[in-house]
């Protein structure tokens, strides 16, 4: 939520409460950009990344607790995720398979 406050001025961006009340309800980004913050938890040893684990777990447990975007998580693994042919097209010949060989 720190990470939002800050990153959503930065970038000129809406927060999420404040996507809700322009009327965007569908668990998706806001429109604009993206700011994300990357940590290597193995810059501060193996138990840093084990301790974070365990406490996405523990909070996660509790009623009312979510992750950020596990509601457009919970949706891509429902309905999917749409890919464009072009992309598609561009993957398959990165790996050299196609859609009928997955």
């Amino acid at each position: 939520m720190m990470v939002e406050l800050i990153a959503g001025p930065l970038i000129r961006e809406k927060t999420s409460r404040e996507v809700t009340r322009i009327g965007i309800t569908d668990g998706g980004p806001p429109p604009g950009g993206e700011l994300y913050v990357v940590i290597d938890p193995a810059a501060f040893g193996t138990d840093a990344g084990i301790a974070g684990e365990t406490f996405f777990k523990e909070a996660t447990s509790q009623a009312g607790v979510r992750l950020p975007s596990a509601r457009r998580r919970a949706q891509s693994h429902r309905a999917g995720v749409e890919v464009p042919m072009s992309l598609l097209r561009q993957i398959e010949a990165l790996c050299g398979t196609s859609p009928d060989a997955l």
